[in-house]
């Protein structure tokens, strides 16, 4: 019994003390002074290409190759809303992106459904953020590509403790925020569509785990990625 209760103690702290660490996150990202390298020349007469975002975004290792122009990955895992924000706000780019491909607002959904008493006041505010994101991306570029949250897939038994039930929930309310951005700039990739089967199921080999993608799930979003830019 004792071993037992010990247990259960030493999870509901470590839980504890990931729900505080997701909170402290929020105001400014995870990221101080750290800066993912641009690289050293964008040849002229090409586009550049800035995808930004978290760390969806930092998997994405074989991004869409569009003609004539150079792709480059600013995502950074385990960022939040103002962390990207702030990156995508303040940084000096060299030069002004053809297309910027937003993935953001997962960790700040996690660290709502992990606070339950500040869940309302978190979600208000990635909406928030991922409004002001959608703005800034308007004046940076010349097309936006704005992506819903990734909805989580199944939940392995060892994050059970680090999860809340809440939390797919909450990604739906946000991304009914997020599909009123579209607008004559921005494009709206609906993440689920291009994932998931017409029945809601995932589409076969799509996910890692809860929160990543495979190899496959990016060969998805690259196809719907040009499809949009195709439809302009």
């Amino acid at each position: 019994m004792a071993v037992a209760l010990a247990g259960l103690m030493s999870v509901y702290i470590a839980r504890t003390l990931y729900a505080a660490s997701k909170l402290a996150s929020l105001e400014n990202g995870i990221v101080q002074g750290v800066s993912v390298p641009w690289p050293a020349i964008v040849p002229n007469g090409q586009g550049l290409v800035v995808l930004i975002g978290d760390s969806r975004i930092a998997g994405w290792n074989h991004p869409p190759e569009l003609p004539g122009s150079v792709n480059v990955n600013r995502g950074v895992g385990g960022d939040t809303t103002a962390g990207i924000l702030r990156r995508l706000t303040s940084e000096t780019w060299p030069t002004r992106p053809s297309v910027i491909v937003i993935q953001a607002g997962i960790n700040d959904l996690v660290a709502a459904g992990l606070n339950p008493g500040q869940r309302d006041e978190i979600k208000v505010k990635a909406i928030e953020n991922l409004r002001k994101l959608a703005n800034a991306a308007e004046q940076r570029g010349d097309k936006v590509i704005f992506m819903t949250i990734i909805e989580p897939a199944e939940v392995r038994v060892w994050r059970m403790p680090f999860w809340s039930s809440s939390i797919p929930k909450l990604v739906a309310e946000v991304n009914d925020a997020i599909k009123g951005f579209d607008s004559p700039k921005i494009r709206v990739l609906d993440t689920a569509a291009a994932l998931k089967n017409r029945d809601g199921s995932w589409k076969l080999g799509m996910t890692i785990d809860e929160l990543h993608l495979s190899e496959l799930g990016y060969t998805e979003l690259n196809k719907a990625v040009t499809g949009l830019l195709k439809q302009d």
